[in-house]
Formats: structure tokens, C-alpha cells, sequence
């Protein structure tokens, strides 16, 4: 993040679908971490992806 933080390797795995959680793991990664969505909500939530895209987050989805 601005050259300034060493980048550490970090994956999260989300793994629930609980509400709210994937915007918790959003705000909590270090940057340059990456997310793995394996949980589904079936209603919408939301995440701030300024906050992701700053923080150069990797996040991807699977079943």
C-alpha cells in the first residue's frame, strides 16, 4: 500500500455466508491479502470496494 507496508501473504477463507462478514474480513486483511469466498448468503450484503481496491485485496469466489 504506497510502498510503504511490507506485504505480508495472507489468505482469508470465508467460509459461512453470515451477513456482514465478508466487509469484517475486508476492513481486518492486510493489504495484499487475499479473500476466498467459499460461503453463500442467499440475501444481498455489501462491501466498500474502495476500501478493498486501496488495500490491493485479491478476492475470489467458489463453490
Amino acid at each position: 500500500m504506497f510502498g510503504q507496508l511490507p506485504l505480508r501473504p495472507t489468505v482469508g477463507f470465508e467460509c459461512t455466508g453470515a451477513p456482514g462478514l465478508l466487509q469484517q474480513m475486508v476492513a481486518g486483511a492486510p493489504a495484499g491479502s487475499r479473500i476466498c469466498v467459499a460461503g453463500i448468503n442467499g440475501d444481498p450484503d455489501t462491501i466498500e470496494p474502495a476500501q478493498a481496491a486501496l488495500k490491493e485485496l485479491d478476492i475470489r469466489f467458489s463453490l
